[in-house]
């Protein structure tokens, strides 16, 4: 047996719902959202990456989704760590992993 859940707006304005407003089939179970927390771990980013340790300025600044200038500022105050490689500064996975999970 199905039903039909019939959206109605609370507030004109605000497009606003209300969730006594819906009507579900077991009224028993009511609806939830389960909150889960996502890390990644260093293992996920050797999936993602195999084989590889270090990172340009500019892969990091893809995987972490922000901009190249961010990361840059950012390792030349030493805010993030980098590993020399000859003119280049690179950096490692372990500090992208951290990045990842607590932020610069």
């Amino acid at each position: 047996m199905s039903q039909t859940i019939n959206l109605v707006e609370t507030d004109t304005q605000s497009s606003t719902y209300s969730a006594e407003q819906f009507e579900y089939p077991n009224t028993d179970v009511t609806p939830t959202i389960a909150a889960t927390e996502i890390t990644v771990t260093e293992s996920t980013l050797h999936l993602m990456y195999p084989g590889q340790m270090l990172f340009s300025i500019k892969e990091v600044a893809t995987i972490l989704n922000v901009s190249y200038e961010f990361i840059r500022v950012r390792t030349a105050s030493q805010v993030i760590p980098t590993v020399g490689m000859g003119f280049r500064r690179m950096i490692n996975i372990e500090t992208i992993n951290y990045l990842i999970n607590n932020g610069v």
